[in-house]
């Protein structure tokens, strides 16, 4: 019964993104979609039940030995009592009290995940691309094939998808990586999707240059500090950037707007983004309630609340205190897995690492922040918790550090030679008469 059970708490990833993906098969026809909502609900509802209770039952023993990152719990309660308190002042108080409580609990579950051993979250992430590769394989043949997707899943949905096999196959050491790169990379090129092709260049610019570049310096405070002025220097400079990246993808990709369906792309985001900025303006501090977006009247009066970006969704849900709180997470989050990979930490650390830096674009022009049903956004959450605890340096620059230290041992120990010219190979203190000068 045991190595049953060991074998059933390590199928958490992989019961998730089953869950979630399956109810993508029935998305044949146009019609279909709104009977998926309906269904898709309840499977993503049990997927996040599997990984809370797997995750939680796989890491009760070693959870004991881990050591609390006090000042990331303070952060993170600090967020999570913020998103409570709106429930004063939400426009649906109800929901938001349900999703604070659900977000602690997955988050709770998303830091006792990362107490597991590195080789079994490896395994579990490996498992996890082949249930993500398997579905899409499986979806491409019930599903009729039209531009850039299967059936009626959003393009981009798809692509977010690949780019979790990406991450995930990162870690991996085994040649079975080079397929899950290859297949996710084919996937992302029939999708069309700019955003997550921006978000994959950063991804390998970040293993092949940064996580070189911090294991060599191993002081990342000024890395840190020059990446914060890149990402101000980008937020001040939004819309050209956007407008900048919208070229270079299209021509990497070889599309247009116009050729991939009217509306679609950055077509149209500057509108929901102008229309969200107008909406926060009644509440800028504090925000409509977490996972509101807006007062009901105005849905009902058919005002369109999804700013299709994270960041304003954010705003709109908790205000600018709120996201103030989340950037500082954010940064916090970044710095501690870069300190980590200038330690010398496994691969999971430097894929968590640049998920974080890739992030930066879906977070300014995809809707989800903090979902707990899509892709990138779970695995957002499941980075988040990787810093809550301590974990074993086992990198190779650890261990060489550490293997040194034991050689020095070794030879002060004296390793069979005298340690003082003169003295024996047994002399030790009181047994051997060493001859003054």
């Amino acid at each position: 019964m045991k190595p049953l059970l060991a074998w059933t708490t390590q199928q958490a990833l992989a019961a998730y993104f089953l869950l979630i993906m399956l109810p993508l098969s029935a998305l044949a026809r146009y019609a279909d979609t709104f009977r998926y909502s309906q269904v898709s609900t309840r499977f993503q509802i049990i997927g996040v039940v599997l990984f809370v209770g797997l995750g939680v039952l796989g890491s009760l023993k070693r959870f004991r030995r881990a050591r609390l990152d006090t000042n990331y719990l303070l952060l993170w309660s600090g967020f999570c009592l913020w998103c409570l308190l709106s429930v004063t002042w939400s426009a649906d108080p109800q929901k938001t009290l349900i999703y604070t409580i659900l977000f602690a609990v997955i988050m709770t579950a998303s830091a006792l995940y990362w107490t597991r051993s590195p080789d079994v979250i490896r395994r579990e992430m490996t498992q996890a691309c082949l249930v993500i590769l398997v579905l899409l394989a499986v979806l491409a043949v019930l599903l009729p094939i039209r531009a850039r997707t299967f059936g009626w899943i959003t393009p981009n949905l798809l692509a977010h998808f690949a780019l979790v096999v990406m991450v995930f196959a990162s870690t991996l050491t085994s040649r079975i990586r080079l397929a899950f790169f290859a297949l996710a990379l084919i996937v992302i090129g029939f999708t069309q999707s700019r955003t997550i092709l921006i978000s994959l260049f950063i991804f390998w610019c970040s293993l092949w240059l940064v996580v070189p570049f911090l294991r060599r310096v191993r002081n990342v405070t000024v890395p840190a500090l020059l990446g914060l002025f890149v990402l101000l220097a980008g937020v001040m400079s939004f819309e050209p950037l956007v407008e900048i990246a919208q070229d270079v993808s299209s021509r990497a990709l070889g599309v247009s707007d116009e050729g991939r369906l009217s509306g679609s792309g950055f077509t149209g985001r500057s509108d929901h983004w102008s229309n969200g900025l107008r909406l926060l303006q009644e509440r800028e501090l504090t925000g409509y309630g977490f996972r509101t977006r807006t007062e009901k009247s105005l849905i009902e009066g058919n005002v369109f609340s999804n700013a299709h970006s994270g960041a304003i969704n954010l705003a709109l849900d908790v205000g600018l205190l709120g996201l103030a709180l989340y950037a500082l997470i954010f940064v916090y989050t970044l710095v501690a897995y870069a300190r980590r990979v200038a330690l010398g930490r496994d691969g999971l650390d430097a894929a968590m690492f640049s998920f974080l830096l890739c992030y930066a674009p879906i977070f300014v022009s995809e809707p989800n922040y903090l979902s707990f049903a899509h892709p990138t956004s779970f695995l957002l959450i499941l980075a988040f918790g990787g810093i809550f605890f301590h974990r074993q340096n086992t990198g190779p620059a650890s261990l060489a550090r550490a293997s040194g230290v034991r050689g020095q041992a070794h030879l002060l120990r004296g390793a069979g030679r005298p340690a003082v010219p003169g003295a024996s190979a047994r002399s030790g203190p009181g047994r051997d008469r060493q001859t003054r000068p």
